[in-house]
């Protein structure tokens, strides 16, 4: 195994744009399945309940790692 040795910056810009992807792919998760609710199977809807609580985490961790204004921008994407 290699070890890469890489700043506390780029470590935390590593971390910002895995937290930025997730939270994104969280949020398409929830429409799409907000898109079909009356015809949610048991399991979808588990899910559902599951990304609406990951995501509101998800939400803090945005103001902890990013500026609030980029947060704001995230949080206000479709």
């Amino acid at each position: 195994m290699a070890i890469i040795d890489i700043s506390d910056d780029t470590a935390d810009g590593l971390f910002r744009d895995m937290l930025v992807g997730d939270y994104r792919a969280i949020k398409r998760s929830i429409t799409r399945l907000e898109s079909r609710i009356d015809d949610l199977k048991d399991h979808e809807m588990e899910d559902l309940h599951n990304d609406l609580r990951i995501l509101a985490s998800m939400d803090v961790l945005l103001g902890y790692y990013l500026t609030e204004d980029d947060a704001n921008v995230i949080r206000a994407e479709a």
